[in-house]
Parts: structure tokens; sequence; C-alpha cells
């Protein structure tokens, strides 16, 4: 479980399946980098559900868990796949984002 296999399981189930640590860089007063990492606070339960999910989607598409999560995980870099780019953009860091310099 890394910081994009566990964004784009939250992105596609739409919930906090996997606990999120992040920070926000901010380039201007107006425009901000976000970070995610996966928390040390991930339980068991939170793997368990983790799994489920992979599993889930697996039998949807057709392939094996490991494949699902490959295809998840995507390419990235400084030159990022479309899954990867699409994720990056639509992850939420929803507490930080509430605060918001003056």
């Amino acid at each position: 479980m890394d910081q994009w296999v566990g964004s784009a399981i939250n992105l596609l189930a739409q919930d906090n399946i996997v606990i999120m640590d992040g920070e926000i860089k901010w380039k201007s007063i107006t425009e901000y980098k976000t970070s995610l990492f996966v928390s040390n606070f991930n339980t068991g339960d939170h793997y368990e559900r983790y799994c489920s999910f992979i599993e889930f989607l697996a039998r949807k598409i057709k392939k094996t868990p490991i494949e699902t999560e490959s295809y998840l995980m995507s390419e990235g870099g400084r030159a990022q796949k479309p899954w990867r780019e699409y994720v990056s953009k639509n992850r939420k860091i929803y507490p930080l984002l509430q605060i918001k310099p003056e």
C-alpha cells in the first residue's frame, strides 16, 4: 500500500479507506501543491478494507488483485501517465484545505 494506490482507492471508493497524512506547499497566495502519505495510523482493519476493495475492482475488470493494484499505482515522476495525473489532480486533503493564508 503506497500513497498512489491509497489515493486511488480513496478516490474510487469516495471514502477514506486508507488514512492519509498530507501537507500543502504554497507556491503563491492562491496556488498550492498537495502531498499525501500513507499514515502510520492505518490498522489491520484499514488494510483489510483496502485489500477487499482491490479484490472488488479486480473482479470488475477481470484481472488479478496484483495486476489491479499495479494498474492503480500507474507510473509517475515528472512525466505522469494519465491515471496518475488524474489521481494527483483529484485527490483531496480536506482538513488542510480549509485553512488558507490571509
